[in-house]
């Protein structure tokens, strides 16, 4: 196993300990009603960081990969599903940033990078959030 794979396993792990909702890995299709709340990995790009091997580094040893994790879930209640949305990017976003095994895996310490875009659907009470993240490893 690659240390990537090491890494999206640790993420799947750290999504099922908030136990916000089931994880599910690089699903294809859009959820429904009756598939929510539903956290989803999707495993994202890769890409060698720098790409030309500069500062001092030889090419193809540092690597950047960006997962993104999506939190989707619904409500009768506008503010309640804004609130649990909160929530869960609280939890992820904790879960992610005090995960001592994650970070042993990455060369960022305490510093990877978070961005969140929040997801409504127009009259309908579901929402969701997406978490684009910026992870460093070395092979």
């Amino acid at each position: 196993m690659s240390k990537r794979d090491d890494i999206l396993d640790r993420l799947a792990e750290i999504l099922t300990a908030t136990s916000l909702a089931p994880v599910e890995r690089n699903l294809a299709v859009p959820p429904s009603g009756d598939d929510l709340p539903v956290l989803i990995l999707w495993d994202g790009a890769d890409e060698s960081d720098p790409p030309d091997g500069a500062r001092g580094r030889r090419p193809l040893t540092r690597w950047r990969m960006a997962p993104i994790i999506g939190f989707h879930a619904r409500s009768t209640n506008p503010e309640t599903l804004r609130g649990e949305l909160n929530a869960a990017y609280e939890a992820i976003r904790t879960g992610i940033k005090n995960d001592a095994a994650l970070l042993a895996l990455t060369t960022q310490a305490h510093d990877l990078s978070i961005s969140m875009t929040p997801l409504y659907q127009q009259d309908a009470p579901i929402a969701g959030l997406r978490l684009n993240l910026s992870i460093q490893y070395d092979l």
